[in-house]
């Protein structure tokens, strides 16, 4: 399962932005590259990835702060923000790319993800392509976005101290994120409700863990 999400803020309406999450896969006559340690890595050849008709590719959703809502088209004045491409490599974790991997930019290559740590903001998280650690400063038991989003491997040390481990940071990479934590076929009835009254949703089943079977075994 591997995701593309491309973000573009309307900058017509206060606080909104409009974006797309398209579902793409390695073409079947591309031959796999892979690292130094067998960790497969997605092409770089222009071409090389394209879209599934899957999940929610295609549709445009407006963030209005509140709640999020498909949308037939741009709204006017809106203009291209920033595009990510994330894949998962089991055994690896998560890739990511400044840039549309369709179309890969010549300067860009894939990068972990990763985080930067803001002890000054509650011990929080800032999710980025420009890895400065490989997991979240820290998070709390009853915080089910670690699980939903996350194998494992991200969480960080545990903290009881309410009000610390928040996460924040680049906007594509977080929506990409939230692509993942379910099967394509779950998206478009699931997707749109992610986001209620200004309070981004979680949840504490396995159902975030469907890609991460060698980094979740823990996960209830």
């Amino acid at each position: 399962m591997l995701s593309c999400a491309k973000v573009l803020l309307a900058l017509t309406i206060k606080a909104s932005y409009v974006f797309r999450i398209t579902e793409v896969r390695e073409h079947e006559n591309v031959d796999p590259a892979t690292d130094a340690n067998g960790h497969w890595i997605p092409s770089l050849i222009p071409g090389g990835i394209q879209r599934v008709n899957q999940g929610v590719s295609g549709i445009l959703w407006m963030c209005n702060g509140t709640q999020l809502r498909a949308v037939e088209a741009l709204p006017r004045g809106a203009r291209p923000w920033k595009t990510f491409s994330l894949f998962f490599s089991g055994g690896y974790g998560f890739r990511v790319m400044a840039g549309d991997a369709r179309n890969p930019p010549s300067h860009q290559g894939y990068h972990p993800l990763g985080f930067e740590h803001d002890d000054e903001d509650g011990n929080s998280s800032y999710l980025t392509h420009v890895m400065q650690q490989p997991t979240l400063r820290c998070h709390r038991a009853d915080q089910g976005w670690t699980r939903m989003l996350l194998p494992n491997t991200y969480h960080g040390p545990l903290t009881n101290v309410q009000g610390q481990g928040g996460l924040k940071g680049e906007l594509a990479i977080f929506l990409a994120l939230l692509a993942f934590s379910m099967p394509p076929d779950q998206l478009p009835t699931y997707f749109g409700s992610l986001l209620q009254n200004g309070v981004w949703q979680s949840w504490t089943t396995r159902d975030g863990c469907t890609y991460f079977p060698s980094s979740c075994e823990n996960c209830n």
